[in-house]
């Protein structure tokens, strides 16, 4: 007889407030980096914000597709300096110095991208008013700018990222939601709650597009980790099953697909026992764990297992003598990680 457990499933949102590693930038960001660098080795005049601009938006057919490039370009590349923020010191705004020590404030984020703007011909404006952070209501700048007749309102400074919640940590994250309507950057700049709530959507839209992709390295690792805390409290190891993780690898990409689609989910532990008991014969006390962690996919396989761990539910799965083989599955799908675990007694 297949006795099924389903244990409690774990789901962890920190998308917001958890540090990760800088932003990674591909090789042609970073050449492109350099190269706007160089513009200014020798010279801080700043008649060479033209030639910077020139080679930002080079090959744009549409004034749209120039201001977009210069966001981009912008959310990529600065950086927020925290320590200007903290030391309360006056802000001057040069466009050359930012793009040199690539960080600013919200200011030098705004006339940057404002003279990067007008250098290719586009109306623009930096604008300025109150926002609702994460630490409260705060005095802000942004851009207006008119491409192809059309006015838009760009925040690069949040598009570029965000910080911590202490305010200490910048943290590199860029994101195209700044780049809209001034009616809709109005609500993204007073509205915490819609505000998260679009960036939920945009991180699954981003997620959804992406291929998932399995994590080897901290399969074998949770795994290990696993067996370590069961041998510190004198339990028995438990043992690979390539059936199990086949299995637990299979139900990870399909919650996936529905948590970035934003549908329910559940287990049918039945269907999973059967399919295993045909490959796997004698297999029974089937149970599973699922760990949905949204945001911080730079996080190390150690960090994830302890936050799956501290849940006292979960610690006693870990050292249950009901199973004795074990099979892990972890898929990573854009900003999403699916940490799926199935355990059984197989004789």
């Amino acid at each position: 007889m297949l006795d099924l457990v389903e244990f409690n499933t774990g789901i962890e949102d920190n998308s917001l407030d958890t540090p990760d590693e800088e932003y990674v930038q591909d090789n042609k960001d970073k050449d492109l980096l350099k190269l706007i660098r160089d513009i200014f080795l020798f010279s801080k005049d700043n008649s060479r914000i033209n030639e910077a601009a020139a080679v930002i938006t080079d090959g744009s057919k549409t004034e749209y597709e120039a201001l977009e490039r210069i966001y981009d370009w912008v959310t990529h590349n600065i950086s927020y300096d925290v320590e200007k923020y903290l030391s309360g010191s006056p802000y001057k705004t040069d466009p050359v110095k930012t793009i040199q020590e690539e960080k600013g404030i919200c200011g030098d984020y705004a006339k940057l991208t404002e003279q990067l703007l007008l250098a290719v011909g586009i109306e623009a404006e930096i604008k300025s008013g109150e926002v609702v952070t994460e630490r409260g209501t705060e005095q802000h700048a942004w851009n207006e700018a008119r491409a192809d007749g059309v006015l838009y309102a760009l925040d690069t400074i949040w598009g570029s990222g965000f910080l911590t919640e202490e305010g200490q940590t910048f943290i590199r994250r860029p994101c195209p939601l700044y780049l809209t309507s001034p009616e809709e950057l109005r609500k993204l700049h007073r509205d915490a709650d819609y505000r998260q709530q679009q960036y939920e959507n945009w991180m699954r839209k981003e997620a959804l597009a992406a291929a998932p992709q399995y994590i080897k390295r901290y399969e074998d690792r949770i795994f290990d980790l696993v067996n370590q805390d069961r041998r510190d409290a004198s339990k028995k190891p438990l043992r690979h099953s390539t059936g199990l993780q086949s299995e637990a690898r299979a139900l990870a990409i399909k919650i996936a697909e529905r948590e970035c689609k934003s549908e329910k989910w559940s287990l049918d532990l039945q269907s999973v026992g059967n399919k295993l008991n045909q490959s796997t014969p004698y297999v029974s006390n089937l149970g599973a764990n699922v760990y949905l962690y949204w945001g911080n996919v730079s996080l190390t396989p150690e960090e994830i297992y302890r936050l799956w761990v501290d849940d006292s539910k979960n610690q006693g799965i870990v050292l249950s003598t009901d199973f004795n083989s074990l099979g892990i599955g972890v898929v990573q799908r854009g900003e999403l990680i699916v940490l799926c675990k199935l355990f059984a007694y197989c004789r």
